[in-house]
């Protein structure tokens, strides 16, 4: 029981640590380009701790997968709405939305980190999933 919730708070943990790294990377990125074209500077005021608590409230979404009764590509779907909703509700709270083009922007930088944050998942799963069967062949092969 315990060893179970402690591996759904880690998940969470790092998903959130993983939202929270995609979001300020891909925000000053969008910041450097268009500061270097001699555009007018895109200025979009994220403080830390509204990155964080969003990252946190998007994280703890990965509870969703620990739903056994749930299809997996159901889960993939409720997820991004939800993760959807959730940035959704701090762009219009925390002010990130100001003009059209911001909301674009907004659900670029989550299409963005929504991938790759999936794609370092799979990557992990995949390398645990490797060694679990090499200390499997390894028992295997001692029998």
């Amino acid at each position: 029981m315990y060893k179970k919730v402690y591996q759904i708070i880690r998940h969470i943990l790092i998903q959130a640590c993983l939202i929270c790294f995609g979001i300020t990377s891909v925000t000053s990125v969008l910041i450097a380009v268009t500061h270097n074209y001699g555009g007018e500077p895109y200025i979009w005021y994220l403080f830390p701790l509204e990155v964080v608590l969003c990252s946190l409230a998007s994280g703890v979404l990965i509870v969703i997968f620990y739903i056994p009764k749930i299809p997996y590509i159901l889960q993939i779907v409720l997820h991004l709405l939800c993760v959807m909703g959730v940035v959704t509700g701090f762009a219009f709270g925390f002010k990130w939305i100001t003009n059209p083009i911001d909301i674009l922007c907004v659900y670029g930088v989550l299409v963005f980190v929504y991938i790759t944050v999936w794609i370092i998942e799979y990557r992990n799963n995949k390398n645990t999933e490797s060694l679990i069967n090499q200390a499997l062949n390894k028992n295997k092969d001692k029998e």
